[in-house]
């Protein structure tokens, strides 16, 4: 049996990309600090927030698709590598990465 991960992977990318750029805003929001531009500050946090709560609702889907998995082909699911058995290996390297 083989599990169709599409759908994790994407979800899996855009919480990726979401980190990254969460990271740049960090180094903005630093230079912001440094020179104390409370207006930079308070866009930047203004931000990552946003992003945050995208990032909450991404991992509450991620949540759903292994819950989904697991209930469907009967399997548990407690982290990525119990996943291991159940895709190709490119899929799991997308995973991983």
């Amino acid at each position: 049996m083989e599990l169709e991960v599409s759908g994790l992977i994407q979800i899996l990318n855009k919480q990726n990309r979401l980190i990254e750029e969460l990271c740049g805003l960090v180094d903005e929001q630093l230079q912001a600090l440094k020179r104390d531009d409370v207006d930079k500050i308070t866009y930047i946090t203004s931000q990552q927030e946003y992003i945050g709560r995208q990032l909450a609702g991404l991992e509450q889907q991620r949540q759903v698709i292994l819950e989904e998995y697991a209930r469907e082909n009967g399997i548990e699911i407690n982290h990525f590598s119990d996943l291991l058995q159940y895709v190709g290996s490119d899929d799991f390297a997308e995973i991983q990465k």
